[in-house]
C-alpha cells in the first residue's frame, strides 16, 4: 500500500499524512515535524531475532522492483559484518534472488539488472587511501535501493559515522532498514525519535514476538555484582551445567517422541564481553578457568553438585528457600554418582585433564577436549588466537611482566603466571588436522557441546541449538548487541516449523523449550528486559480536575501536622555522639544480589498485563560477621576522619561537629551487622559457630577499611536523622485544614492525569464519555458511584475522583500514581464498613485523604522520611482523632524493631503530646488524639515463616493478629480489622 502510493500519488498521499501528524501533534501534545520528500524515502521494520526480518526483506525487494519499474543504478545490501554478508548472500539465493558477495575485488562491484551487492559496512569508507578492500562510497553515485540490516552496534561515534555512509549512499534513491533493536538505539535521542517515529512502518519488537508464543520461554539467574567470588561463580555455573546435562539427558532419551516438534541437539554457549583483560581477568579466560576445574575436580564437582539439588547452594530467594528448590525434577531421580557419570561422558566425552589445541585451519578457533577423549567437547571461537593464547602461555606474560612497570598491573600478572604453571595442562598445542568445529556445530552429527567466544558470534551466526548461555561482564555499553544474542538465543522451530513453543508443555518438552541464562555481572540482561517491558507504549494522556466533597464540614475544621515556618535544623549546631541503639540498627550487606527474570505464560500476561517478571534475591548467611578487635589497629585513623568530614558536607550536616574518637567508639562497639562474602582477599572463618573475619593480604585492609566506612556513614545518616527528628518534634503545630494554604495535601494544580495506552481506545472513549457528565453536566458519573470503574467517588474522601487499581489494568497510570491492590482494597473494605456503621457513627463525622508520597504529611524516621499511605480523621465535638493509615507487605521489614512500626507504637504518641501542648493555647477543651496503624497487604501465614526468626510459626492466626495488635500492625484478610480501628480496643 505504501509503495503503491509513494509511486502513484505521492503528493496526496504526503498531504494526508501530515493531516494525520496534526492531529497526532495536537491529540499527544508532541511536536514532530511534518513528513518531507526526504522522510518518505526511508521505510523501517522493527521485528525481533528469529521474527522473519530477512523474508520481509526478500519480499520487499520484490515489491518495490515492481512499483518503482526497475529504476535503479545499484541495489546494495548492507550488513554489519562479513560472517552476516555471506549468510544473507545465501539465503538471497535460495529466494532466487539474483546476488553477488563482495569479495574485496573491486571489479566485483558491477552488477547485472536486479541484482544486489551484499557488503558488510566495515568495507565502506567516505574517502579511500591506498590499496585495500574498503570500497569509497563515490563508487555508488546515482539512484541506489538500499537494504540494511542490524546497522546499529551500540557505539555512539561508530553509529553515528556508519549511519551518514548508509544515508549519503542511499541520498537519491530508496532505503529499507530492518533492525531488532531500534528501541534501545533511539534511547533519548530526540533527533533519532522524530526519525525513526516516521520511518517505522511495522513494530513486531521483541515483547510482541514473546507474548504471541514465538520462540523458547526463558529462564535468566544474574549475579548483578563484580563482588562475587569464585566459589559463587563456580556454583553459579555448575547450576547451568546441571541445566544442560538435564536438556542433553532428556534429548536422548525421549529424541522419538519429542520428534514431531523439531527440537535440535542442545548447545552450552558462553559469551564475554572481552577477551583480553588484565592478568587473569578475560572473560574467555574466566570460563576456561571454571570448565578446568571441574574437569580436573570430580570432588569438587560431585559437592557442588550434592548442595544444588539437595537445596543447599546458599542462594536463597526472598521466601528464605533455595532459587534452585523446584529445579532440575528429571535428574534429581538419578544418584550424585549417575549424574557425575553422565555430564563426564555425555558433555564431555570423558574423565580427565582439560587440554587446549589451537585448530590452525581456521580463524580464532581453540578446541577443547579432555585427555582421555578422542574428539573435542567445545570450541573457543575469537577474534584473534593470539589475543587469547597470550594468557596460556607462561614466557609470553613473563616478557609482558618485564617491561610492566605499575605494581598493580604487575601484581595481576604474577597471578596469571601463577595460575598457568600450575595448570601446565592448560598450555596450547597446536592441530594441524581438524577443520573448523565452529562451522559444523550445526550439523547433525556434530560432537560440540559448548562454545565460547567474546561477542564475535553475535551477529552472523544462526542455530536452533542453543538451549543453555553463559554471559559473563555484558554490561550496560552492549545493548543492541545483547538483544541480538538473546534473540539468537530463543530461536525455535516448533511443531509444524510454526517457530512457536507449546502453551502447555510437561517438564520434558518444557526443559527443552526453554533457554537458560546464567549471567555473572550480565547486568544489561536484566536492563533489557525492563526495557522491552516498557517498548513503544504510547499513552493518551487525560487531565481531570478534583473537586472537594463536602468541604463545609472538614474545611478549617479537621487539622494537620506541620513544620513551623521559621523552624531551620541547619542553625543548630549538633555534636556527634554515641548511640547504642542506632549502632544496633546498622546492616551492612556487600553479599552479591542475584536477580532471576524468566517470560509470563499467557494467563499470566492477561493476568498482570506484564510479559516478564524479575526478582532479586540473596546470597545467604544466617549470622552476622565477627570482626576480631585486632584488626582495628589497621584503621588509617586519619583518612577516614578526612572521608567521612567529605562525606558530611557532601550531606550537607552542614551542623554536625565531628568527633574522632566517637568514630572509633562506634567502630570499635561491634554492635552493627556486617554480612560479606567470602574473597581472596577477606576469608571467612568459623569461629565458635560463628562467621568470623580474617584478612588476608594488604588488599583486604583496603577492603576492611571500606567497610568500616559504611558503617560510619550509615551511623551519621541515622545520628542526623534521629537529631533532625527530635528536634522538629519539638517545632511542630496542628494547623486547621485551608485548601488554599494546604495546597501540598491535594495534587499538583488540583488535577489528577490518567495516562491510557493509545490502543486501548475504547476505555478512552469511555472516560472520555464519563468526563462529560462530571465536567459540563456537575454530576459524578453513575459508573464512578459503584466502583465498576477506573476512576471511582467515595463522599468521604476530601476529593473526587480517586484512580483505584483493576485487575488486568496495570498498564493504565496515573499521575499522582494510582492506588496499588492493597490500598484500593482498603478503601473499599472503609466505603462498605461506614455504610454499615452508619447508627454507630452518628454522631461522628469522618474523614479519608490519600496522603500522597514526598509531598503531603510526612514524618522524620531514621532511613529517611516516612509518608503514610492515608489520613483517616473521626471527628465529635470536643475531640479529634487523626489515624495515619498504611497498607504494605511487611514480610522484608521482618521483626517488630522495624523503623515505620516503632513510628506507629511510639512516635506518633510523641507527636500527640506535643500536638496537645499548643492545642490547649488555641482551643480550650478540645483535644487531638494520633494513632498510626501498618495493615498488613501479607497474608499472616507466609508471613509468619520468616517473621522474628519464624517464631511465629507454630501460631495460628487468631492468637498470633493479638501479637501482632500490640505493635499496631492489622491484616487486610482480618474481617475486622476497620472494628477495631474505630473501636480503639488497642493497648500498647
Amino acid at each position: 500500500m505504501f509503495l503503491d502510493r509513494y509511486y502513484n500519488d505521492r503528493e496526496r498521499f504526503s498531504n494526508e499524512l501530515n493531516s494525520f501528524l496534526e492531529e497526532f501533534n495536537h491529540k499527544n501534545r508532541t511536536e514532530i515535524t511534518p513528513f518531507s520528500e526526504e522522510d518518505l524515502k526511508k521505510l523501517a521494520f522493527w521485528m525481533a531475532t528469529g521474527s522473519g526480518k530477512t523474508l520481509i526483506m526478500h519480499i520487499n525487494y520484490w515489491q518495490i522492483l515492481k512499483y518503482s519499474k526497475n529504476d535503479w543504478d545499484n541495489i546494495i545490501l548492507i550488513t554489519p559484518n562479513e560472517g552476516l554478508s555471506k549468510q544473507h548472500y545465501e539465503e538471497l539465493r535460495l529466494s532466487g534472488i539474483l546476488c553477488k558477495l563482495y569479495d574485496g575485488n573491486i571489479d566485483n562491484l558491477q552488477t547485472k539488472d536486479k541484482e544486489i551487492l551484499v557488503i558488510d559496512i566495515y568495507k565502506l569508507t567516505k574517502e579511500k587511501k591506498g590499496e585495500g578492500v574498503s570500497v569509497d562510497i563515490s563508487y555508488f553515485d546515482g539512484k541506489n535501493l538500499v537494504f540494511i540490516d542490524e546497522g546499529h552496534k551500540g557505539q555512539q561515534a561508530e553509529e553515528q559515522k556508519w549511519k551518514r555512509l548508509r544515508e549519503e549512499i542511499a541520498n537519491n534513491g530508496f532505503l529499507f532498514e530492518y533492525s531488532a533493536t531500534f528501541g534501545q538505539v533511539i534511547g533519548k535521542n530526540k533527533g533519532l525519535l522524530e526519525e525513526y517515529s516516521k520511518a517505522i512502518i511495522f513494530d513486531y519488537s521483541y515483547k510482541y514476538f514473546y507474548s504471541d508464543g514465538y520462540g523458547k520461554d526463558f529462564y535468566v539467574y544474574n549475579i548483578k555484582e563484580d563482588a562475587y567470588t569464585e566459589t559463587q561463580r563456580d556454583m553459579l555455573l555448575t547450576a547451568g551445567l546441571l541445566s544442560f546435562y538435564e536438556q542433553l539427558e532428556i534429548f536422548e532419551k525421549y529424541k522419538e517422541e519429542l520428534r514431531d516438534y523439531n527440537i535440535e541437539k542442545p548447545l552450552w554457549i558462553f559469551v564475554g564481553s572481552k577477551v583480553t583483560g588484565k592478568g587473569i581477568n578475560s572473560d574467555v579466560v574466566r570460563i576456561t578457568q571454571f570448565l578446568n576445574t571441574i574437569t580436573n575436580n570430580e570432588v569438587y564437582l560431585k559437592e557442588n553438585i550434592k548442595k544444588i539439588l539437595e537445596g543447599k547452594s546458599g542462594l536463597i530467594d526472598n521466601e528464605g528457600n533455595d532459587i534452585f528448590r523446584e529445579k532440575f525434577e528429571f535428574i534429581k531421580r538419578f544418584p550424585i554418582d549417575s549424574i557425575v557419570e553422565g555430564i563426564y561422558e555425555k558433555i564431555f566425552g570423558g574423565k580427565g585433564q582439560l587440554k587446549l589445541y589451537e585448530i590452525k585451519n581456521a580463524d580464532g578457533e581453540l578446541g577443547l577436549k579432555t585427555s582421555t577423549a578422542e574428539k573435542y567437547f567445545g570450541v573457543i571461537n575469537v577474534g584473534k588466537t593470539s589475543d587469547l593464547l597470550f594468557y596460556f602461555r607462561p614466557e609470553k606474560i613473563e616478557e609482558k611482566l618485564k617491561k610492566t612497570k605499575k605494581e598493580k598491573d604487575r601484581e595481576e600478572l604474577e597471578k596469571a603466571i601463577e595460575y598457568i604453571n600450575s595448570n601446565p595442562n592448560l598450555i596450547p598445542k597446536e592441530d594441524h588436522l581438524s577443520q573448523s568445529l565452529f562451522f559444523d556445530i550445526n550439523e547433525n552429527n556434530s560432537h560440540i557441546n559448548i562454545l565460547i567466544g567474546a561477542k564475535k558470534f553475535i551477529e552472523g551466526w544462526n542455530s536452533w541449538r542453543v538451549s543453555n548461555m553463559g554471559l559473563i561482564n555484558m554490561g550496560k555499553g552492549e545493548g543492541p548487541q545483547i538483544i541480538q544474542l538473546f534473540g539468537r538465543g530463543v530461536r525455535l522451530k516448533g511443531k509444524d516449523f510454526s517457530l512457536k513453543r507449546e502453551e502447555n508443555p510437561n517438564y520434558k518438552l518444557k526443559a527443552l523449550q526453554t533457554l537458560y541464562i546464567f549471567g555473572l555481572n550480565a547486568d544489561y540482561m536484566n536492563r533489557f528486559l525492563k526495557t522491552i517491558e516498557q517498548e513503544e507504549v504510547s499513552f493518551e494522556e487525560i487531565e481531570i480536575p478534583i473537586q472537594f466533597n463536602n468541604a463545609k464540614k472538614w474545611e478549617k475544621r479537621i487539622y494537620t501536622i506541620n513544620t513551623k515556618e521559621d523552624f531551620d535544623f541547619l542553625k543548630i549546631p549538633i555534636k556527634l555522639q554515641f548511640e547504642e541503639n542506632l549502632v544496633k540498627n546498622i546492616k551492612i550487606d556487600l553479599r552479591p544480589k542475584i536477580e532471576i527474570g524468566r517470560g509470563r505464560s499467557k494467563d499470566e500476561i492477561k493476568e498482570s498485563e506484564k510479559v516478564f517478571r524479575i526478582e532479586k534475591v540473596e546470597t545467604f548467611m544466617e549470622k552476622p560477621l565477627i570482626i576480631p578487635t585486632k584488626y582495628f589497629d589497621s584503621i588509617d585513623w586519619d583518612y577516614v576522619y578526612i572521608e567521612i568530614m567529605n562525606y558530611k558536607i557532601m550531606k550537607k550536616m552542614f551542623n554536625l561537629i565531628l568527633d574522632k574518637e566517637i568514630l572509633k567508639n562506634i567502630v570499635s562497639s561491634r554492635k552493627y551487622k556486617i554480612f560479606v562474602s567470602e574473597s581472596p582477599e577477606l576469608l571467612i572463618e568459623n569461629f565458635e559457630s560463628r562467621p568470623t573475619l580474617k584478612i588476608a593480604s594488604f588488599e583486604g585492609i583496603k577492603k576492611f577499611q571500606d567497610i568500616i566506612l559504611l558503617i560510619l556513614k550509615d551511623y551519621l545518616n541515622k545520628f542526623y536523622t534521629n537529631l533532625e527528628k527530635r528536634y522538629a518534634l519539638k517545632n511542630i503545630e496542628p494547623q486547621p485544614v485551608d485548601s488554599s494554604k494546604h495546597y501540598h495535601l491535594f495534587p499538583e494544580e488540583m488535577k489528577i492525569i490518567v495516562k491510557i495506552p493509545s490502543n486501548l481506545s475504547n476505555e478512552i472513549k469511555e472516560i472520555s464519555r464519563q468526563l462529560k457528565t462530571y465536567l459540563q453536566k456537575n454530576q459524578i458519573p453513575q459508573k464512578w458511584e459503584n466502583w465498576k470503574n477506573l476512576l471511582v467517588h467515595f463522599n468521604n474522601h476530601l476529593y473526587t475522583p480517586l484512580v483505584i487499581w483493576q485487575k488486568n489494568r496495570d498498564v493504565i497510570k496515573s499521575i499522582p500514581v494510582k492506588l496499588n491492590e492493597g490500598e484500593t482494597k482498603f478503601v473499599q473494605d472503609l466505603k462498605r464498613f461506614l455504610s454499615n456503621s452508619k447508627e454507630k457513627l452518628k454522631n461522628k463525622d469522618v474523614f479519608l485523604l490519600r496522603n500522597l508520597s514526598k509531598r503531603g504529611v510526612g514524618f522524620f524516621i531514621q532511613n529517611g522520611s516516612f509518608y503514610p499511605d492515608f489520613i483517616l480523621w473521626i471527628c465529635e465535638k470536643n475531640k479529634q482523632k487523626i489515624i495515619f493509615l498504611d497498607p504494605k507487605g511487611i514480610r522484608n521489614a521482618g521483626h517488630f524493631n522495624d523503623e515505620k512500626i516503632q513510628f506507629c507504637t511510639t512516635y506518633i504518641k510523641e507527636i500527640e503530646k506535643e500536638v496537645n501542648k499548643l492545642i490547649k493555647k488555641q482551643k480550650e477543651g478540645f483535644r487531638l488524639e494520633l494513632e498510626s496503624f501498618i495493615l498488613s497487604v501479607s497474608e499472616y501465614e507466609r508471613l509468619i515463616q520468616t517473621w522474628e526468626d519464624g517464631r511465629f510459626k507454630n501460631i495460628d492466626f487468631e492468637k498470633g493478629k493479638e501479637e501482632f495488635l500490640k505493635y499496631h500492625i492489622l491484616f487486610l484478610e482480618d474481617t475486622k480489622y476497620l472494628e477495631r480501628i474505630f473501636n480503639n480496643d488497642i493497648k500498647i
